[in-house]
């Protein structure tokens, strides 16, 4: 019985030994993906960052001011406003579509063109009132 007892509390050592390794191992997998998260996350904010700085600069030469409100932004960067919030609030980015019948601004016909014909937007295959930004983080 004692020799029985002995082997039980040897097997129960190891395997304790075993779960806090594998225990480690999951910890050291959670621990390489939560970095590599971060580092995901840090990408899209200098991304983001980068993309503001550029449309601060190059928006005004292509899409001037709304003359009727000179101190508003121009409809361009209020649709490309609406086109990004959709996107960052869309739990997933293939359903983040914008209707244009439902903006509290008006869309330069122009605009939409210019956008799509750089591949900034697309058009919901069967809703054309609707569009959304092309996902880059793919």
């Amino acid at each position: 019985m004692e020799e029985s007892q002995k082997m039980r509390k040897e097997y129960d050592n190891l395997s304790a030994v075993e779960e806090d390794t594998a225990l480690a191992t999951d910890q050291g997998t959670i621990d390489a993906e939560c970095r590599s998260l971060n580092e995901k996350i840090r990408s899209t904010k200098l991304v983001y960052r980068d993309f503001k700085r550029f449309l601060a600069q190059y928006l005004p030469k292509f899409a001037p001011e709304d003359e009727t409100n000179p101190n508003d932004d121009c409809l361009l960067a209020r649709l490309l406003q609406s086109l990004w919030d959709a996107f960052f609030q869309a739990k997933d980015p293939e359903e983040a579509y914008v209707k244009l019948s439902e903006l509290d601004h008006a869309v330069k016909p122009g605009d939409l063109v210019f956008l799509i014909r750089n591949g900034i937007v697309e058009s919901h295959p069967k809703e054309k009132d609707k569009i959304r930004l092309e996902d880059f983080t793919k």
